[in-house]
């Protein structure tokens, strides 16, 4: 079937299925054993704040939720979203050759990339449960709706950061280094190892304006069955980011498209 004779959904698809099969495969290629680094980093991660649990005596729980289980599911959240964040760094310049063709957009890069990026941390996660459930931890959703849910929403979100930040790094590139630098500080302001409700509530107020918190505790609500949440969570406020963020990504991608491409 010629494109002249395909509609412009049957093309868009074509589209991401090139691009789906052209990630994957630089992502086998282009570093040895890259596939075992996105296990081991969560693991190594993991391991480190449970001997760090383990050195300090202090084997408890956290608000009602295990504290590996709560780590795990707060590291794993979190992780989604980086993950779509640092890719996005640097997605348009490494598909720029590819825009030379007119069916492909700098949007169309993005999103694969952030799809597959969805797809690798969703085994990841489905990996860590199997293993979690085999050792006797806590780690089977009490809310398996509300769980995939709000996966999925933080999904959302980091798909809205990514296509946000692939255009502001396209046009400023020095703007890579500062979003790479900041995801430490963000694992840490976002709750995914430190429990925002043991902070002093003056700091409460503010940490919680950050959307990401919102979705990491919400999927633990979801999977730990008596999890005390924050009476500062909003169950709309991640929603609304996304709409928001979502808005002005189409706008950015309208009018910054040509620059992209030919920058």
């Amino acid at each position: 079937m010629s494109a002249d004779t395909r509609t412009p959904w049957q093309i868009t698809i074509a589209v991401w299925r090139a691009l789906f099969l052209r990630e994957m495969t630089h992502r086998l290629q282009s570093e040895r054993m890259a596939w075992l680094w996105m296990i081991l980093e969560p693991v190594a991660i993991i391991a480190f704040m449970a001997s760090l649990r383990a050195f300090m005596r202090d084997h408890g729980t956290v608000y009602g939720a295990e504290w590996i289980p709560w780590v795990i599911i707060g590291l794993l959240g979190f992780m989604l979203v980086r993950e779509n964040l640092t890719g996005a760094v640097n997605v348009i310049e490494g598909n720029k050759g590819l825009f030379a063709y007119q069916l492909i957009a700098p949007l169309d890069a993005v999103w694969v990339r952030a799809f597959i990026v969805g797809i690798i941390k969703t085994v990841i996660l489905l990996s860590f449960l199997l293993v979690g459930v085999l050792i006797g931890l806590d780690l089977v959703p009490h809310d398996p709706l509300g769980a995939l849910l709000y996966w999925s929403v933080l999904f959302l979100f980091g798909v809205a950061l990514a296509t946000v930040f692939s255009v502001l790094c396209g046009i400023v590139p020095e703007l890579a280094k500062v979003v790479r630098v900041s995801t430490l500080p963000m694992m840490i302001l976002s709750g995914a190892i430190i429990p925002i409700q043991a902070l002093p509530h003056v700091y409460q107020e503010w940490l919680w304006l950050n959307p990401i918190a919102h979705g990491i505790e919400l999927l633990r609500l979801a999977f730990f069955e008596h999890y005390r949440a924050t009476p500062y969570l909003n169950t709309l406020y991640l929603v609304e980011w996304i709409a928001v963020v979502m808005v002005i990504v189409l706008m950015l991608h309208i009018r910054f498209q040509y620059r992209m491409k030919m920058q």
